[in-house]
């Protein structure tokens, strides 16, 4: 099994997650590449399988940082293999499936606003196996590069900014854009877009980046990126609503093509 998935670079088989699936115990090395979604769609394929083990499992198919070279179609491929590199980096992923996707996998539930309360999210995730406390959560919060999570005032509330795929409302002030955004994401979603435009897909908005940089490190987590410029300022003259997050990110419904062009490969 393990040979078989090496020869995939650039995203995770569909085949691979299934045998994997089914031998939960067998190591998986060096088969992620730097698509990130890969590693939550298996910690999320982990869970359902087995949720008392969830982190334990992942821990077990040895995510390592390193440097890989195989050979592709005659050609030398050389990508960073994903990585969960400690506890707290397990905590991380799994504080993002629970605030954003599956509350019931920390036994919580989320309220209308996608609230969760601290001491009950810390009592779920502390029943699951996982060491939890404030403090751990609190720097979990905090050093979390993209600014996923906010605490209310008294710090009694805990929700994700934004990217949920179940249905809350985390209360966002329409807010004027600017008149031009960016979307980062893989070349090979390019074709697709250009046809029916940027949908949401799982998530409830559109995410949209206010600068190209930012836009590129989004694209890069999906594989070769592209950058497409959306033209913010005509949808919102259009009737269509922006938001923006507490962590800075743009969201709106849908993006359609006609408010589309893709950037030059040398911008």
């Amino acid at each position: 099994m393990t040979s078989a998935c090496q020869q995939v670079t650039g995203g995770l088989s569909r085949a691979c997650l299934k045998i994997h699936s089914r031998h939960l115990h067998a190591p998986l090395r060096g088969i992620f590449g730097p698509n990130s979604l890969n590693v939550a769609r298996y910690a999320a394929l982990i869970w359902a399988k087995s949720p008392t083990k969830w982190d334990a499992q992942l821990t077990e198919s040895n995510f390592q940082t390193h440097s890989s070279t195989t050979l592709l179609g005659g050609q030398e491929r050389t990508w960073e293999i994903k990585k969960v590199r400690n506890s707290e980096d397990r905590l991380s992923v799994f504080l993002s499936l629970v605030l954003r996707h599956q509350p019931e996998a920390a036994g919580i539930t989320l309220d209308e606003h996608g609230w969760a309360d601290v001491e009950d999210l810390i009592q779920g995730i502390s029943a699951t196996g996982r060491p939890m406390d404030m403090a751990l959560l609190e720097e979990i919060v905090r050093t979390d590069e993209k600014g996923r999570y906010s605490f209310n005032e008294d710090r009694t509330l805990i929700r994700a900014n934004q990217g949920h795929s179940i249905p809350v409302d985390v209360e966002l002030t329409e807010t004027e854009p600017p008149q031009v955004l960016y979307h980062g994401t893989a070349g090979r979603f390019e074709p697709a877009i250009l046809e029916q435009g940027i949908k949401p897909m799982s998530r409830l908005y559109v995410h949209l980046s206010g600068d190209v940089e930012t836009a590129l490190k989004v694209g890069r987590r999906h594989g070769k990126p592209v950058v497409f410029e959306v033209d913010s300022g005509q949808m919102s003259r259009d009737g269509e609503p922006f938001y923006i997050s507490q962590n800075g990110v743009w969201l709106t419904k849908r993006v359609k093509p006609e408010y589309l062009k893709r950037m030059d490969k040398d911008k």
